[in-house]
């Protein structure tokens, strides 16, 4: 058991503070070296593209950042039925399923879903591998039977 704060060394404290520095510091250098900076002519190029079709630059981005919504929820929910093995966690992870295909359902034209299953990883990790799943819901959401009630 840790003794109150007030009765610990404020010697103790400092090294544990500088201890804590460091390691945010070294897990923010490992951050940084795993993003490779754009070079300057793809960075030109994003921005010409910007500039000239700003509608079309800002779906992506809005596609990119639900894209990378679902997927941080889908790997939580992953994490936490591997770790509870609990069924509020299977279903948290189906519904992170469901959100993701539902989202790339929304925003893209119409796609195969058999070329969506065989081309995505993170969607066939998300159903666990169950293609019969995966094609029933994609089934079930172009016939409209499927229905997002609420954003979150």
């Amino acid at each position: 058991m840790e003794p109150a704060l007030h009765l610990r060394d404020p010697k103790d404290m400092e090294r544990q503070a500088q201890k804590f520095r460091q390691q945010a510091e070294e897990f923010a250098n490992e951050e940084n070296e795993k993003m490779k900076p754009l070079s300057k002519d793809w960075q030109r190029d994003i921005d010409e593209f910007r500039r000239k079709f700003p509608k079309v630059y800002a779906a992506v981005e809005k596609h990119v950042l639900i894209e990378d919504r679902a997927q941080k929820a889908a790997a939580e929910a992953r994490f936490q039925a591997e770790t509870k093995k609990t069924a509020d966690a299977r279903v948290a992870a189906d519904k992170a399923a469901a959100s993701r295909v539902t989202a790339v359902s929304a925003t893209a034209t119409k796609v195969d879903p058999e070329a969506q299953w065989e081309a995505d990883a993170a969607l066939r990790a998300e159903f666990l591998d169950d293609k019969d799943r995966f094609m029933a819901y994609a089934k079930a959401v172009e016939n409209g039977q499927v229905r997002l009630i609420g954003k979150k």
